[in-house]
């Protein structure tokens, strides 16, 4: 038994087979609606982020304002706190737009109003719960379509 196998691995070296290892496929190999998809997700994370690192800014201004003015002692760059507010009511006008037609994409019925501008806390909270609750849908939509794509790449491996 053992000599077969030595016998079937020499003529395989000899005639130069690559062994085949089996991976998942790169992101750019999957179709076009799955890939929307992982960007879809990663945006939302990169939301998620950039609005709870604004909540904590809003959160503490005072801590926020005494630690520039530490680290920027003698230097008149001082960062605004009103800049920095107009920066996110820029990125928010844009993101809501983003957000509300995933929404729609995603045919959730009860879509959420999305504030014009966030200032309370209450207001950050009930759009991370959005933004969480649309990253559970996409994600569950992901894995029924994966699903769906490798059984059709499995079935067309099978057939050829």
């Amino acid at each position: 038994m053992h000599q077969i196998d030595r016998d079937i691995k020499l003529a395989l070296t000899k005639a130069n087979v690559k062994k085949y290892k089996h991976s998942p496929p790169r992101r750019s190999n999957l179709p076009l609606h799955i890939r929307k998809l992982y960007n879809q997700l990663y945006q939302l994370d990169s939301l998620k982020v950039y609005l709870n690192d604004n909540k904590a800014i809003t959160t503490d201004q005072l801590l926020y304002e005494r630690l520039n003015n530490e680290l920027n002692n003698g230097d008149m760059d001082n960062i605004n706190l009103k800049d920095i507010q107009e920066v996110f009511f820029k990125y928010w006008k844009k993101k809501k737009k983003w957000l509300q037609k995933i929404l729609r994409m995603n045919d959730i019925k009860s879509l959420p109003v999305l504030p014009v501008s966030i200032t309370t806390i209450e207001e950050f909270k009930e759009v991370l719960n959005t933004v969480q609750f649309l990253t559970v849908c996409i994600k569950d939509q992901l894995d029924k379509e994966r699903f769906k794509w490798d059984t059709e790449q499995i079935t067309k491996f099978i057939n050829r």
